[in-house]
């Protein structure tokens, strides 16, 4: 198939290959390639990218129902005919309650009898926003190797291997810490319940778990040393669930940018400690975050604030003893190729 779009000047070719249960669908647009693998039932869509070198450098994961199309698309009773096959004309939109730009958006697929998608577009409030057309088509066998996502990326091991013990070796021991901080001000946060966040250091792993009752779930996992991030997220009761696994840069200090807070306010004192307070978002118009660290780095209090929302978390807790490994890991379940339907 090959992909058209108003936004980009040239084309992405993709190839669509389908068996048992599962449908692969790799994209080509220069030099970077991205392999998506659907499950028959829907319910897991499993996106694998690769950089310039052609080497694994993200994967995603999606279980659940997703939020954005219509579930159950709508056979509008029409025909065309692609590449000389007929093929049935099939209507999407987005769910009520997206933003006003997207609501409108509507897909329109054109699918053979025999349930091969030859055609599509995506069209919004402005025009077509892509078009996809099928050039060749072959029905042949297709080997269960060519379609099966790959099991291995949902082993830490397999993206860090020993470059971790020679990392951390090199740079030198942090010690640890367990923080646990609490919203005592929450506006426009979609929940009644308190949310609690955790973070954990055993160097060089940091893990930060967020929760609010059964209705929030939010886990990062980072590797100071080679830069692996694991993020998993869990939405309402009953929602979908996303995970995330990529590598970037290695990186010993903090991403974000700061700088010190001026006036009365820059210091405070929580649970006895003293922490001073820094704009982790300077040059943000319309959002920002504050955090109040300590000398150490641990940040006891957060401020941050967007158009119609405003969280405050102070921390609850705070401990300086010794922190297990297995403890700043992603839980079992998270990284389970079960619940991701590969075994």
């Amino acid at each position: 198939m090959v992909e058209r779009a108003p936004f980009h000047a040239g084309t992405t070719e993709r190839t669509v290959m389908r068996h048992g249960a599962w449908t692969r669908v790799d994209n080509a647009d220069g030099p970077r390639r991205a392999t998506t693998y659907y499950a028959a039932d829907g319910g897991v869509e499993i996106g694998v990218y690769r950089n310039d070198t052609g080497v694994i450098d993200t994967v995603s994961f999606r279980r659940g129902s997703d939020a954005g199309w219509d579930i159950e698309a709508r056979n509008t009773g029409e025909r065309a005919t692609v590449l000389g096959e007929s093929c049935a004309l099939w209507h999407q939109t987005f769910k009520p309650g997206r933003v006003v730009d997207v609501a409108n958006m509507t897909r329109v697929s054109c699918v053979t009898d025999d349930g091969i998608e030859l055609s599509y577009r995506i069209e919004g409030s402005f025009g077509v926003l892509s078009s996809v057309e099928a050039t060749r088509i072959a029905r042949r066998p297709v080997a269960t190797d060519e379609v099966r996502p790959p099991r291995e990326v949902l082993d830490v091991a397999w993206w860090d291997g020993r470059e971790v013990a020679a990392a951390a070796a090199s740079a030198g021991p942090m010690p640890d810490f367990e923080v646990v901080m609490q919203a005592v001000s929450e506006i426009g946060a979609g929940s009644a319940d308190r949310l609690t966040r955790t973070t954990r250091r055993h160097f060089p792993w940091t893990l930060v778990e967020e929760t609010a009752g059964e209705t929030r779930r939010k886990l990062v996992v980072t590797n100071a040393a080679t830069g692996l991030s694991i993020e998993f997220a869990r939405e309402a009761k009953g929602g979908s669930e996303r995970l995330l696994i990529a590598k970037y840069p290695p990186s010993l200090s903090p991403l974000v940018p700061s700088v010190p807070r001026t006036g009365a306010d820059r210091h405070a004192d929580v649970l006895g400690e003293g922490c001073d307070w820094f704009d982790t978002s300077p040059a943000i118009m319309d959002a920002g975050r504050g955090e109040c660290r300590t000398p150490d780095g641990l940040v006891l209090m957060e401020d941050a604030w967007s158009r119609g929302g405003y969280r405050h978390l102070i921390a609850v807790r705070v401990s300086r003893e010794p922190v297990e490994a297995g403890a700043v890991l992603p839980p079992a379940g998270v990284l389970d190729p079960k619940i991701w339907g590969l075994d």
